[in-house]
């Protein structure tokens, strides 16, 4: 059984890495030549899209592996099928589900791989690309910060709201802050103010003209001030003002940004739509070895143009159902969870009944 486990895995690699390998290519000069009249138009334009395509390349990759991974399993079934050592296998006892079992495991090291891989290199590589693009090319340095309005968070008994807020504009515009008894929920102080921004050498937030109401007990004190002095509260660097950028974000980078936005009260519907993609996407090789298996032992197709062919269209319809439902999820008709996971579950109870039915279990 060790033997027969290297062998299938051994002929699954070759036609994965291969295909890999050309399909990159095809998106890297696909790429080149869409992108090639549009770089062309600056000075230095050829190496900066090639600086842009290197980056790049990660993704391209990073996107192609399930469809790899499918294109695999139906060359190491047809392969064995055409020289009759599956016949082989199966009168020697083998169930079908015994002989693919090995390269099933061996998706799931895949599916690892492809999270680490995300994670360390094609996220990071991606963020870059878009740097290029948009402080190389566009000479907009400022291209991810926009900041985010009518935002609010709480740190212990001290809450604040705000109307806008961006670091590179000068921090936080129309602020209210208002501290409470924690015990008896009792308003202790209000301060409203036009701007708050930060000073990085006090390690503390400046309140620029601000109106300050105190109650000590049934008695209101206000007073105005040019500056007031804020302690204890998160730095610049603990709070978010840039925009997600979706495929060059790692998933503990959007935990840790999901942490940041929900302190400051802001919406993260893209940030969990990304980050339940970076644990599906890893999955799709796994979805993708069942369908191969379950397109061969249904004896719908044979030889293996059919199969590049089958394989192709499956894996571009698998796409496409994934962008749908990410969409899907955008816009609120699915969850988070389900706009990215929904394909996988389909396609993979789609591919589990029909080896069910071709009786490889």
């Amino acid at each position: 059984m060790k033997t027969l486990g290297k062998y299938a895995v051994s002929g699954f690699i070759g036609p994965f890495f291969s295909s890999l390998a050309v399909f990159s290519l095809f998106m890297f000069f696909g790429a080149a030549f869409e992108k090639l009249g549009l770089f062309s138009r600056v000075e230095d334009g050829v190496g900066m899209l090639f600086r842009f395509l290197a980056f790049q390349t990660p993704f391209f990759i990073s996107m192609l592996v399930p469809l790899a991974a499918l294109i695999g399993i139906l060359f190491l079934i047809s392969e064995l099928m055409s020289t009759g050592q599956w016949k082989a296998l199966v009168a020697g006892g083998y169930r079908p589900f015994d002989i693919i079992k090995p390269v099933i495991f061996f998706s799931l090291l895949i599916a690892v791989s492809h999270f680490l891989f995300n994670e360390f290199a094609a996220a990071p590589a991606y963020l870059r690309s878009k740097a290029v693009y948009n402080e190389q090319f566009r000479k907009d340095k400022n291209w991810r910060f926009r900041g985010n309005s009518n935002g609010s968070f709480r740190i212990k008994d001290v809450f604040v709201k705000y109307s806008s807020y961006n670091p590179l504009a000068g921090g936080f515009r129309g602020v209210l802050v208002e501290f409470y008894d924690g015990g008896r929920g009792l308003p202790l102080k209000k301060i409203k103010a036009e701007a708050m921004s930060w000073d990085e050498t006090a390690g503390l937030w400046i309140l620029k003209k601000p109106s300050v109401m105190e109650y000590r007990g049934g008695e209101v004190e206000a007073g105005y001030f040019e500056t007031y002095r804020l302690a204890g509260f998160p730095s610049p660097r603990e709070l978010v003002a840039d925009a997600l950028v979706d495929n060059g974000t790692g998933f503990f980078d959007l935990l840790s940004r999901i942490s940041k936005m929900r302190k400051m009260g802001i919406k993260t519907d893209g940030e969990l739509i990304a980050l339940n993609a970076r644990l599906s996407q890893p999955l799709s090789s796994l979805v993708m070895v069942f369908i191969g298996c379950a397109i061969m032992l249904s004896g719908l197709v044979s030889g293996k143009v059919f199969n590049i062919g089958v394989s192709i269209f499956t894996g571009f319809s698998f796409w496409s159902f994934t962008v749908m439902s990410e969409r899907m999820a955008q816009i609120g008709v699915l969850g988070p969870f389900l706009g990215c996971f929904l394909p996988h579950l389909v396609f993979l109870s789609v591919a589990l009944f029909s080896l069910k039915r071709s009786r490889a279990f």
